[in-house]
């Protein structure tokens, strides 16, 4: 539970947003993106990744202009 209120969001591969970690961020107000394939395999410890929760996207580094390639998809 402490890392969830640490972290700037979630990413899971589960694609329900009934999943255990969705139910959790969702309920601690952190943003949540399900359903990424391969999530735990494509990211790795410390790389920084920005979310756009309302396009479901993932964004390698931190966002600082608007970029119009995502580094994942759904």
């Amino acid at each position: 539970m402490d890392v969830i209120r640490r972290a700037g969001g979630i990413i899971t591969e589960d694609d329900s947003l009934t999943g255990h970690a969705a139910v959790i961020g969702l309920r601690l107000g952190v943003p949540v993106i399900v359903g990424v394939k391969n999530a735990t395999e494509i990211i790795r410890d410390g790389i920084i990744l920005s979310l756009d929760t309302r396009r479901g996207l993932v964004y390698a580094g931190a966002l600082g202009s608007i970029k119009t390639e995502p580094a994942m998809s759904l």
